[in-house]
């Protein structure tokens, strides 16, 4: 409801007469189909930035399975700083190179994340996986151990918590 505790505690968004809106990022297990971890926040807090609170709250070496929204050099930099993999989609507004070879033997479906502002760092070394229509990446570089295939089947699984937030609703 719009009382003067919930404008403040969660803040309002958007233009015009906006009521109070949170945001709620959840940990999804794929495997049992149950929330693992969330965090809720204001209106204006941001899903990475709770993202990033749970992260250290995850297993050493969990793969997270994310939609484009959860892309970025720092965001994917803290990721595989934590010891965690990552499978995510990727969408034309990610810059990915190739070519890069000094850093890591390259394969076919080596790309490098390295933007311009962080070419003092040294790039993210991925693979960009094709999944039907859609692009995936992943710090998962040894190829035995995620195949295109096996890739294909965890982002499928993602889905359960679309499903499970419908429930919900």
């Amino acid at each position: 409801p719009r009382t003067i505790a919930n404008e403040a505690a969660f803040g309002l968004w958007g233009k015009g007469a906006t009521h109070p809106q949170m945001n709620l990022t959840c940990f999804w297990h794929m495997g049992v189909g149950l929330s693992w971890d969330w965090r809720i926040g204001g209106s204006r807090t941001g899903e990475r930035e709770l993202f990033l609170e749970m992260l250290p709250d995850l297993p050493p070496e969990a793969l997270v399975v994310a939609d484009a929204g959860f892309t970025g050099f720092d965001f994917l930099s803290a990721i595989q700083a934590s010891g965690r993999f990552f499978l995510i989609r990727v969408g034309s507004n990610v810059e990915l190179l190739k070519g890069l070879g000094a850093y890591r033997r390259e394969g076919a479906d080596t790309v490098y994340l390295w933007p311009e502002a962080h070419r003092g760092r040294p790039p993210l070394t991925l693979r960009l996986l094709r999944v039907g229509s859609v692009y995936l990446i992943a710090n998962v570089l040894d190829r035995t151990r995620m195949t295109t295939r096996k890739a294909g089947l965890l982002y499928r699984l993602r889905w359960g918590v679309e499903v499970g937030f419908r429930t919900l609703k």
